[in-house]
């Protein structure tokens, strides 16, 4: 499977490195952002968590430079009809996620750290 990656970063062994490498080749793109997992849990009724389980791969080099498991919780219980709610509160946590890990990895690239 070309997802399997060392658990904290570094370098990815074969065969899945040749896969890595494939996708380099076949997307003509060095590094590939990789949501392996996506889990949501809801915390109160309106209230809902999403965590991403999020890796950013080097595929040329298959090494997995940055591992971070990004967790977010919907700013704010949604209004509106009881079907379309729970829908909201799923994506509004998804979009927070995606708000963390976006300014995450812009804090790495300005700093060298992850902190």
């Amino acid at each position: 499977e070309v997802l399997d990656a060392p658990r904290q970063g570094g370098e990815i062994a074969e065969p899945e490195a040749a896969g890595w490498r494939d996708v380099a080749y076949r997307t003509e793109h060095r590094f590939v952002l990789v949501p392996r997992s996506l889990t949501i849990a809801r915390i109160e009724p309106l209230r809902v968590r999403a965590d991403v389980d999020t890796w950013l791969v080097d595929a040329e080099s298959a090494t997995v430079l940055w591992h971070a498991v990004i967790t977010a919780v919907n700013p704010h219980a949604p209004s509106g009809a009881a079907v379309d709610v729970y829908e909201a509160a799923l994506e509004d946590a998804i979009d927070a996620a995606a708000a963390t890990m976006a300014g995450r990895l812009a804090r790495i690239a300005r700093t060298g750290r992850d902190e």
